[in-house]
């Protein structure tokens, strides 16, 4: 599953990584029914119909209004997906990420050694084109409100528990979520919806009989193409961070740490704008225009 913002050319890259790692698959496990759901959050750019999609998997495009945001347009795919009798299991993909030749081969392995599989939200390795890890496991803090990836090195383990997974590459059990629909927040518009809805359901389905609802799988990694497409407006990118990031401050954490935070990045914004990078000022002003309206 892809959200599209006017990124036909990364679609396209990600499509013939994912057609490359599917022909490196012995016989047998190319007989994975594969499709490729894109979002497309651009509906007045037409270049995405004239894609040559790849000839060994199956794409469908779902037009959404405009652009409504990462989690929304992933809400929009998951409720068609949760109506089939057949759920299939959900994998969310960056538009600008690659998958290693090896990437779909070890997920089916993985699959086929573990049927009992006890998470239901896992994240994959990802590493930039440089092969440095940018992800391995999500880290915070509801004492301080530090919320950010880890980068350190993984175990050979099939799976490890984490605390939240990166929405770059991310994977839904359906087994797990029983008739339930599993939505992202739809306050959020772009970053830290990923943070929240994991620390979400990792309360809703947390269990004796499944403690660690939330996993990572090192041996499946991704190659993301960093910020290749909301890096072409850093302004915009600083804000809709900010914003992100304290939405889910007030949603996650203790009011009076959501308090400290936002005076320091009050502070700090101040003095950016002062420099004339006003990303983070926009991103407050966005918080609480939005936290009014509702």
């Amino acid at each position: 599953m892809v959200v599209n913002y006017h990124c036909t050319a990364e679609i396209k890259r990600l499509l013939g990584s994912i057609e490359r790692s599917l022909s490196y698959c012995n016989a047998a496990e190319n007989t994975l029914n594969l499709q490729v759901w894109i979002i497309n959050n651009s509906p007045d750019d037409s270049s995405l119909s004239d894609l040559p999609y790849a000839t060994k998997i199956t794409v469908r495009l779902i037009q959404a209004t405009g652009n409504i945001g990462f989690g929304r347009a992933c809400n929009l795919a998951i409720a068609q997906l949760w109506k089939l009798s057949n759920r299939p299991w959900i994998w969310l993909l960056n538009p600008d990420t690659t998958l290693n030749s090896d990437t779909l081969q070890n997920w089916m392995a993985l699959l086929g050694n573990h049927r009992n599989i006890p998470w239901a939200i896992a994240g994959t390795t990802v590493k930039n084109t440089d092969q440095n890890i940018e992800f391995s496991g999500g880290y915070w803090d509801p004492k301080t409100g530090e919320i950010y990836p880890l980068t350190t090195p993984t175990s050979v383990q099939s799976w490890q528990p984490i605390l939240w997974a990166s929405g770059c590459s991310l994977i839904l059990n359906p087994d797990k979520f029983g008739e339930k629909t599993p939505q992202f927040d739809p306050d959020f518009f772009l970053y830290y919806e990923d943070f929240e809805f994991c620390r979400r359901y990792e309360k809703l389905l947390r269990s004796p009989e499944n403690p660690y609802p939330i996993a990572l799988l090192p041996s499946i990694s991704v190659i993301h193409h960093t910020s290749s497409v909301t890096g072409r407006t850093p302004a915009k990118k600083t804000a809709w961070a900010i914003e992100g990031y304290l939405l889910a401050l007030e949603k996650c954490v203790p009011r009076g740490v959501w308090l400290r935070r936002l005076v320091r990045i009050a502070i700090a914004a101040g003095l950016a704008r002062l420099r004339g990078r006003s990303g983070k000022w926009i991103g407050i002003k966005r918080y609480f225009r939005r936290r009014f309206s509702q």
